[in-house]
């Protein structure tokens, strides 16, 4: 008799917070089970503890005998099984927080993450599950997954199942088709949205993503989970689907709504991408603790590179506006002094326990891999283009890529990854990766934009201040405190430390950020300022020499005369789709 799983996820009283979880097993021929709830959720590399929401766990055969149950640790369950071979349990899981990571249950919807709440049977992960929502009255459920005859969804696998969240209420269903296959959004919340134009960005970006994959989508149903709601923020990727977390007022104007659509095209490239296109490790699943990988700067650095390309390809931004973005991000990176300090790989690897568990003297010590894989992935999509006389660019990598592991969904290793890119790219790539992935030296960004005839500049904006600190500054009831001091900056100089309270400034008090501002644009480089600060109730005078202010942003524009090649190279690099 093969093992039947079940799990019947209920919410009779939303407004606790608490998921109901059944699970029915048949066919166990063991003397015991090992139940393990996932300690982190795929996607977020972060180990969350999801057990300690759990409460009222209870084990029982199917005609309601109590069994016998040891807690082994904090997320595993032994259960007792000396004459049954079925049985189930119950337990209650709190969930009231609303991200798109965990799960979050009340008087409006019932959202989850499988991971938050299924708890698996050990040596059972590849046996196919089923699932029954019980929701309350006028509620319905939009989840990934087929549904069999009796209502309940079904999943091939325990990972499928964690891998495809549940949006379950009142929500709106908005409902499209592109390249032949059934798409859904759940949109809970509202704002300033318009239904028909998300319908439609939508539609255009899952068709022009999938164009770069010969127009073929991997799945045969797609879920678009959006949350609006007040300071909302956020995106996961799914097999089948994903969760887009966002402000309910960002549909306008445009400048907002871009923001939206960035999100949506970056975590719909995710289908390919990471969850068909991964590592070795990332999948199937260890969820009782950390999977590292030096190889996260590849999966979200290239993804958050195509997030832009894609939006230009899709005439969803101008090309002027592509550029901008690209040269924001070229801005960001260069302020942040942890790029010297930490390298790609190694900002992969740590994940778990430096990007996100930032503090403050995260700016300092790392680089997210998100920010400059995207610009390292630059560099190599213009090197290509460059080396190839405009033949090959990273979008064959990415395709190779595909064709070689994602279509028979296996994972590879950084050797198999460097073997792609050299078979592209040519002998030169492993150099590249050594000094951009696995070195710490600057990013030559000046050198790998001149192939396609731009140029790079430094600028100002009209809120730099003349005059530099490097002070990141916040204001708590009433008092302005340290929130950073950048490394080799004057402030680091002067002794100030993150959680100092700023009091004075040249005996004047200091209350508000506005004023520090006010005072330090009547300054010049050179001059010495006298500044009064509490630390630990302590009162300490220190000062601080001002240095000439970096530059906040940057400006991206094509040189006035480029080569033939050059000019090949620019147009087809921002070209969208359709334009000859």
């Amino acid at each position: 008799m093969t093992t039947q799983i079940h799990y019947t996820l209920a919410m009779t009283r939303p407004e606790t917070h608490r998921f109901e979880v059944t699970l029915e097993v048949r066919g166990a021929n063991t003397p015991y089970i090992d139940l393990t709830l996932p300690v982190w959720t795929p996607g977020s590399y972060l180990v969350r503890e999801f057990a300690r929401h759990v409460e009222q766990f209870h084990a029982e055969t199917s005609d309601g005998n109590p069994l016998s149950w040891t807690r082994l640790n904090k997320g595993c369950w032994r259960i007792h099984l000396p004459m049954s071979r079925e049985f189930r349990v119950r337990y209650e899981v709190y969930a009231n927080d609303l991200s798109v990571r965990t799960s979050h249950l009340d008087t409006t919807h019932g959202y989850f993450n499988g991971a938050n709440l299924f708890m698996y049977l050990d040596g059972f992960k590849e046996q196919p599950v089923t699932l029954e929502i019980q929701a309350p009255p006028g509620w319905h459920a939009s989840i990934a997954l087929p549904q069999n005859g009796q209502g309940w969804y079904e999943a091939e696998s325990y990972d499928l199942l964690v891998d495809s969240p549940g949006e379950v209420g009142t929500h709106r269903v908005l409902r499209f088709e592109a390249l032949g296959k059934p798409h859904e959004v759940a949109l809970w919340g509202s704002g300033n949205e318009d239904e028909a134009t998300l319908v439609r960005d939508l539609k255009q970006i899952v068709e022009g993503v999938a164009q770069m994959f010969e127009g073929q989508l991997p799945y045969e149903r797609y879920l678009f989970i959006v949350h609006l709601g007040d300071r909302l923020g956020g995106g996961l990727e799914h097999r089948n689907s994903t969760t887009l977390a966002v402000d309910r007022w960002s549909f306008f104007p445009y400048s907002e709504y871009e923001k939206f659509l960035r999100l949506a095209v970056h975590e719909f490239f995710h289908v390919w991408l990471v969850k068909r296109i991964r590592p070795h490790n990332l999948g199937p699943f260890d969820y009782t603790q950390e999977v590292y990988t030096p190889l996260l700067w590849v999966m979200e650095g290239f993804t958050t590179y195509y997030d832009v390309m894609l939006l230009r390809r899709l005439g969803l931004v101008t090309t002027q506006r592509c550029l901008d973005l690209l040269a924001e991000r070229i801005a960001a990176y260069r302020l942040q002094p942890g790029r010297l300090i930490q390298s790609l790989e190694e900002s992969s690897l740590t994940a778990w326990i430096k990007f996100y568990r930032q503090d403050e003297n995260y700016v300092n010590s790392g680089i997210s891999y998100y920010l400059k894989g995207g610009l390292v992935a630059l560099m190599l999509d213009l090197h290509l283009r460059l080396s190839s006389q405009n033949k090959h660019s990273l979008d064959d990598v990415v395709c190779q890529l595909w064709a070689q592991y994602g279509q028979r969904d296996v994972g590879f290793t950084p050797e198999e990854f460097l073997a792609v890119l050299a078979e592209i790219g040519g002998p030169e790539m492993e150099g590249y990766l050594g000094r951009f992935a696995r070195g710490m030296e600057e990013l030559p960004l000046e050198a790998f934009l001149s192939a396609a005839g731009l140029e790079l500049e430094g600028r100002c904006t009209d809120e730099m201040l003349p005059v530099w600190t490097g002070l990141s500054l916040k204001q708590e009831a009433g008092k302005l405190i340290v929130k950073h001091v950048l490394r080799d900056s004057p402030a680091e100089r002067a002794g100030i430390m993150a959680n100092d309270q700023l009091v004075a400034l040249n005996g004047y008090q200091l209350t508000e950020e506005k004023f520090l501002t006010a005072r330090l644009k009547e300054q010049r480089p050179g001059n010495t300022i006298t500044l009064h600060l509490f630390r630990y109730a302590m009162l300490t005078e220190t000062h601080l020499t001002l240095a000439p202010a970096p530059c906040d942003s940057a400006l991206l524009r094509p040189i006035k005369n480029p080569t033939s090649l050059q000019r090949h190279i620019l147009e087809s690099w921002l070209k969208a789709l359709g334009e000859r």
